[in-house]
């Protein structure tokens, strides 16, 4: 399992199992998890800003999920570890 952290007061954590992809939301008053099978997961974009902390992922299963606020080194990692994971 690897897991990644949002830059921010509110940090969103991006984990990644064998069998899904999980996404914690935290807010002011608890969290929202979202999880999403990896069997779902169709692709994985992710889109870099011009500094080291604004990048992107977009997972696309069906409908869009991003996760904003990441470092690039992060989101390339994120996409490796799903594309690792459905080979």
């Amino acid at each position: 399992m690897s897991a990644y952290k949002t830059i921010g007061l509110r940090p969103t954590v991006v984990e990644i199992t064998d069998s899904a992809v999980v996404i914690r939301r935290h807010k002011l008053m608890g969290q929202d998890t979202t999880s999403i099978p990896l069997d779902r997961v169709l692709s994985v974009d992710v889109r870099t800003g011009p500094l080291f902390w604004r990048a992107q992922v977009v997972l696309h299963a069906g409908d869009d999920v991003v996760v904003e606020g990441l470092r690039n080194r992060d989101a390339a990692a994120i996409r490796a570890d799903i594309e690792r994971a459905l080979s």
